[in-house]
């Protein structure tokens, strides 16, 4: 090879670098396909997956699919034969909050080697995209590439911090939104719809209280000062990340 090409071949795998082409939340949803598929765990050639998950066949489309499933742990095998994974399996059938479920969203969520570079280079929490852009383009990544890893990264771990969030006690720095159905509120909507108030404890405010159509009752408790509209609108963000981990 001349050394023309060896410098060529060298920028090209530098401004490759490896990372799931898809969120989690959009993987759990494509490996559903496939495991509602009557396969189900059977290992079955990689182009029967591609067409499980609705692709013609092995093509620019399908492979990057595949690949992040595989990098997420949501499939395994070698050569040619693939399955659904038990990881997998616990997503789709354990239900949110359940400690099988957390076990497998923090382990699939972490098995990307690229994500687990993103957590330890930022261990104080999700940055800003710039920052994000910044030290990706620094590894390598040229700016495309570095906007869908960015993209990918933060559906990732927005679905895993919604869920241990959700169901988890808390702790206490103010950034967690309970769900619970434990105190009741000071004053609620005559309708018996809608309540605003705040609990009995110092620094939790229940600030909504609401009834689904299926008569399911939810209140929204936050820790601290009540949120901001720029704090709603993240919390919204969150939820319409995690819903498609819900059953239909």
């Amino acid at each position: 090879m001349s050394t023309l090409a060896t410098e060529q071949a060298k920028l090209t795998k530098a401004r490759s670098p490896n990372y799931p082409a898809i969120g989690l939340p959009e993987a759990i949803e494509k490996v559903r396909a496939i495991f509602d598929n009557k396969d189900h765990k059977h290992k079955v050639p990689k182009e029967v997956i591609a067409r499980h998950l609705g692709y013609t066949g092995l093509n620019g489309a399908s492979l990057p699919v595949i690949s992040a499933l595989l990098k997420y742990g949501l499939l395994e095998g070698r050569g040619d034969a693939l399955q659904v994974t038990d990881v997998a399996v616990s997503l789709l059938v354990d239900q949110p909050g359940s400690p099988e479920r957390t076990g497998a969203l923090q382990r699939a969520a972490a098995r990307p080697a690229l994500f687990a570079e993103l957590d330890k280079a930022f261990p104080g929490g999700l940055p800003s995209d710039a920052a994000l852009e910044a030290h990706l383009i620094k590894s390598g990544f040229i700016r495309k590439a570095a906007k869908g890893a960015i993209q990918a990264y933060r559906e990732t771990k927005e679905l895993v911090s919604c869920e241990l969030g959700g169901y988890s006690a808390g702790s206490g720095d103010g950034d967690d939104v309970l769900l619970s159905e434990k105190e009741k509120p000071q004053r609620s909507d005559p309708r018996g719809a809608l309540s605003i108030g705040s609990s009995h404890a110092e620094q939790e405010q229940e600030r909504l209280r609401f009834t689904l159509s299926g008569g399911r009752g939810v209140r929204l408790i936050f820790n601290g000062p009540p949120p901001t509209q720029a704090e709603i609108e993240e919390l919204l963000e969150y939820l319409a990340v995690s819903k498609r981990t819900f059953p239909p």
